[in-house]
């Protein structure tokens, strides 16, 4: 890390004159690409993220590493699969890159890509078990899958760990029980309808639900 008296880190243009006269300056590298990322210039950060890369490929830490800042000037295009593929790299470089895997599972999420909602999902697990993301997350794709136990499972620690969206929560648990347990899907769906009385969905569940019972 060079002097302040010698280069201004603040200064994108006193970094970049510095980072000419030093290529292969790794503080150089890092703090020019977060300029370009802060001043939204996605295609140059991107370029300058691969530079930072072909530096030290390993340097993984945080989210002040080449391969993090290339996914967000990525976002910053809106190039997903571009940023998604970026992260995958980052995920297989860092056990810990937790952020990689919380922004990966939102990215697959979002492409309704389940088998790899589900790998990240444990992925990002085995740091932190505790985020509700995670587990709402793994229950979707678990219940997209068509794998009940998984889903039940993590939707039931998702309601443990006191969702923003209890009701839905519960309307799912309803769906996932009511083939094989009607009683205790009645119960999750009544528990949705308390917290939310309009919710139209699970009304309709609750419906179909005592049609099943009437009918046996």
């Amino acid at each position: 890390i060079p002097d302040p008296s010698v280069v201004n880190p603040r200064s994108p243009s006193a970094v970049a004159a510095f980072l000419k006269e030093n290529p292969n300056n790794f503080w150089a590298h890092r703090t020019n690409t977060q300029s370009l990322v802060r001043q939204k210039q996605w295609d140059a950060a991107i370029k300058a993220a691969d530079d930072l890369i072909a530096l030290y490929p390993d340097f993984v830490d945080g989210q002040s590493n080449g391969y993090f800042m290339k996914a967000s000037a990525y976002r910053g295009k809106g190039d997903i699969e571009n940023e998604a593929a970026t992260l995958r790299i980052l995920s297989e470089k860092s056990a810990e890159a937790y952020t990689a895997y919380s922004k990966l599972l939102e990215l697959d999420m979002e492409t309704e890509n389940w088998p790899e909602v589900l790998q990240n999902a444990g992925r990002a697990m085995a740091i932190n078990p505790f985020l509700k993301n995670i587990h709402l997350g793994r229950g979707v794709a678990c219940q997209e899958l068509d794998q009940v136990d998984c889903a039940i499972t993590s939707f039931e620690k998702l309601l443990d760990l006191k969702p923003g969206n209890p009701s839905e929560v519960r309307y799912r648990l309803a769906n996932l029980h009511g083939p094989s347990d009607t009683d205790k899907a009645k119960r999750y769906v009544l528990d949705a309808l308390a917290d939310s009385p309009r919710y139209r969905e699970a009304f309709q569940l609750l419906l179909s639900l005592n049609e099943e019972t009437s009918s046996q």
